[in-house]
Parts: structure tokens; C-alpha cells; sequence
């Protein structure tokens, strides 16, 4: 379907996620998650996305993250992230519950 050839092709990162499931599995990621934490699909898939946090990240923003899951609210936060090579960066992670 043309939404998830946009999906695929965008250069920003995509993650979906399942909030009925136990501990929120990731269903799908798009190439831009992929060259930007250097993790394959297969790598990622059924992982929480807790694996991309690491001892830069702040723990008020994972709070406010993990409040709008339980609550399946709207929130925008900037997180540290580590990529597979451990090296850094910048996340700007926003989430939207579907339903």
C-alpha cells in the first residue's frame, strides 16, 4: 500500500509498537531506524526500545515517556540514545497511541 512505501522511504526514524502486548514490542521499523542506530529489523523486532537508552540518558525524559505510554497520551521528548556501535546520539522521540 502507498502508506507504507511513505513509511519505508522516510529519512526520519519510525518505530511502532504494540501497547497490548507485553512490555510494548516493537512491530516494525523503517530503513531510516536502521541506518540511523546501525540495528537490522530483525535485531529490533519483539525488543522493547529500552535497549536504545544507555547512561546518557536522562531519567526524567524516559519518566515522561513512560507516563504517556501507561496513560496512551501524546508527548514529545529529546533523549540520548546509543546506536549498536555505542556511539550517541540525539534522539527527538515523539508518540502517538493509536487506537
Amino acid at each position: 500500500a502507498l502508506q507504507n512505501q511513505v513509511m519505508a522511504s522516510m529519512s526520519e526514524a519510525i518505530v511502532i509498537t504494540d501497547l497490548t502486548l507485553p512490555d510494548n514490542p516493537i512491530q516494525y521499523v523503517n530503513d531510516a531506524f536502521v541506518n540511523i542506530t546501525g540495528y537490522t529489523s530483525q535485531e529490533v523486532l519483539g525488543k522493547n526500545y529500552r535497549f536504545l537508552f544507555g547512561p546518557g540518558t536522562d531519567p526524567e525524559a524516559i519518566q515522561r515517556l513512560e507516563e504517556a505510554v501507561r496513560g496512551r497520551s501524546e508527548t514529545s521528548v529529546e533523549l540520548m540514545n546509543y546506536k549498536k556501535d555505542q556511539s550517541s546520539f540525539w534522539n527527538k522521540m515523539s508518540l502517538t497511541c493509536v487506537r
